[in-house]
């Protein structure tokens, strides 16, 4: 069961990272137009 929920929260957890990176790149490049 803990290893199931690891898994499932690596899984769900990169994706939810790489999002949040995308996010903030787009930000840093949004303020830097201005």
């Amino acid at each position: 069961m803990t290893g199931c929920a690891i898994a499932l929260g690596e899984f769900v957890g990169f994706p939810l990272l790489t999002l949040i990176a995308t996010i903030i790149y787009i930000l840093i490049l949004a303020v830097g137009r201005h």
